[in-house]
């Protein structure tokens, strides 16, 4: 599942999640080379290789993005609030992630929203 933030009428952010149920997105690489372009596809592809599934009653959070010149808006943080909602509102106990050590920007947001400890 993938919740989408957008700003007139553009998107601005993603944030892409999976239950234990439904195991994994299935984002084509033309779809994120679209929206995202080719460094993101590298990201993506390389998160698929080393990322675990999902326990029983767990949320994972496969990717968040949001576009450079909407950086600093709260987005970032409505998303991961939006997927942490959704983990309430289903039931499920845990929301996980993995995140790069040198991925500074990110664990700042990870912070902020109980999702990184």
């Amino acid at each position: 599942m993938i919740f989408v933030a957008m700003i007139e009428d553009k998107v601005a952010g993603v944030v892409g999640i999976a239950s234990k149920e439904e195991r994994s997105l299935n984002v084509t690489p033309a779809v994120v080379l679209k929206y995202r372009g080719i460094k993101f596809l590298k990201s993506l592809l390389l998160w698929q290789l080393i990322k675990s599934m999902p326990g029983k009653g767990d949320l994972f959070i496969e990717f968040i993005a949001v576009e450079s010149r909407y950086r600093g808006r709260g987005i970032g943080t409505k998303l991961l609030n939006r997927a942490i909602a959704f983990a309430c509102e289903n039931g499920l106990e845990k929301v996980r992630l993995f995140v790069r050590e040198n991925n500074t920007n990110a664990r700042k947001l990870y912070k902020k929203t109980r999702v990184y400890s």
